[in-house]
């Protein structure tokens, strides 16, 4: 019970711009000026202001109208034969994001790994023919 009434008040303490940042981050494109929800959540703002004012008591109201806004939105179209991308690389394939590219990378690591501890390497081959020599023969 604690933990909830805790919890209750730090999110009544939240001020109408940490909302609005929370608006923005749920919904990106409603922080770029211009953007089709953008222009929908600034109309409907100011029809809101008109026609009810209360609404703007709530600190939240610009998370709940974003939210409204985005559920009467259609979602986006996917295009099923588009391939992954990733993020860091804004959508440029790079040798190291295909299979054959991992591969060599990971056998070239391997090389790399046995030319730097090749002497160790020799040592514990030698040893086990050593052993395995004396065991069986």
């Amino acid at each position: 019970m604690l933990l909830s009434t805790i919890s209750v008040t730090a999110i009544a303490e939240l001020t109408d711009k940490e909302w609005q940042a929370k608006a923005v981050a749920k919904y990106p494109a409603l922080g770029i000026q211009g953007s089709d929800l953008n222009k929908r959540f600034l109309a409907a703002n100011s029809e809101r202001r008109k026609t009810n004012p209360n609404f703007f008591v709530d600190p939240k109201w610009s998370l709940i109208l974003a939210d409204e806004l985005a559920a009467l939105s259609p979602p986006a179209q996917s295009n099923s034969s588009a391939r992954p991308i990733f993020p860091d690389l804004d959508g440029k394939e790079s040798f190291f994001t295909t299979a054959t590219g991992m591969g060599l990378f990971c056998l070239a690591a391997i090389a790399v790994v046995i030319a730097l501890y090749w002497k160790t390497i020799k040592g514990i081959v030698r040893f086990a023919c050593l052993v395995w020599f004396r065991l069986f023969f």
